[in-house]
This record gives C-alpha cells, structure tokens and sequence, in this order.
C-alpha cells in the first residue's frame, strides 16, 4: 500500500509518496515528489485521460475517489493500481489530496483470464453442433444454444425460462 499527499491544485507535483513506492515501481519516493509531472509521465498513455479526469474530480467532490489504472515501472512492466483519493482539510484551512494505491494487478490478470476463459466457452455453447442447455434448480432453461433450439423447433430466446415439458 503506497499513501500519499499532494497539493489540492496543478501542477501534479506531490508533497510525499511514502517510500513503499519503490519495491512496487522501482522508483524512488523522492522521484515522484522532486519532479513535477513526474506521477502523469508514469501513467500508461491509454490511461491519462482517466487519470487527468479523476484528478479533476476528486478537487472537485467532497467525497473519495476511486479509480484503476496502470503506472509504468522503472523496468516497462505494466503495474495496476486501484488509486483512494480525497480532499483533505487541515487545521489552518490549507487543503491537500490525500490518497492510497494499491496493487491490483494480479486481480487484473485473473480478470483478462476468465475473460478469456468465458470466451471459449460461450464459443464452444454457441457453435456446438450438440443440443446443449444450461438450467436452473428447478429445472428450467435460462440459456440454451441454437442447436437444442432447432431440434426442439423453438427459438433459444423462447426457451428461457420454461421447462422442458413446457416445450
């Protein structure tokens, strides 16, 4: 978990990153404090416009934000963050940007593998030669493939719904 705190307006400078920034990207917490711009220049291109628009929101709502996106590392890998952020008010009235990431990026590939995983299956339902049918506790079709619709002489979309002995 890497917290940090950043000026409530641009440039998108930060004040700290806490130092467990370093074993998740490989770069140093006063890299990403020294530079100005240095956080958006490690953001992935096809990231920034969220990342930018988030920035935005959070100065604006009172209430976190919270967005994924993904850092490049010192070494090119692609790094998922959930990035928790919020306005902070403090004592003498100065406000700030406070936040969290968190590394999701094993959740990420977990996510594209069942993506890719659910894929082939609905591939191999969809175009099986082989009536097939997916039915709930009580025995009625909740999905059914054009094969088993053609066979009962029933499109699927009238399936659903409806037990066997309805048909």
């Amino acid at each position: 978990l890497v917290t940090y705190v950043a000026p409530f307006e641009a440039p998108w400078s930060f004040d700290y990153v806490s130092p467990q920034i370093e074993p998740l990207l490989g770069f140093a917490a006063e890299d990403w404090v020294s530079e100005p711009d240095f956080w958006l220049g490690r953001v992935a291109a096809d990231d920034r416009e969220l990342f930018l628009a988030t920035c935005a929101a959070v100065r604006s709502a009172g209430e976190p934000v919270t967005v994924e996106y993904r850092l490049i590392a010192h070494d090119g890998r692609e790094v998922w963050v959930r990035d928790v952020a919020t306005r902070a008010t403090a004592e003498d009235g100065s406000v700030t940007v406070q936040g969290f990431l968190a590394d999701i990026t094993r959740e990420k590939e977990l996510e594209l593998a069942l993506a890719r995983e659910r894929a082939q299956t609905d591939a191999f339902f969809r175009d099986s030669s082989v009536g097939m049918a997916i039915t709930d506790a009580d025995g009625r079709f909740v999905r059914v493939n054009e094969a088993l619709a053609r066979m009962n002489g029933v499109s699927a979309e009238e399936h659903v719904g409806r037990h066997l002995r309805d048909l």
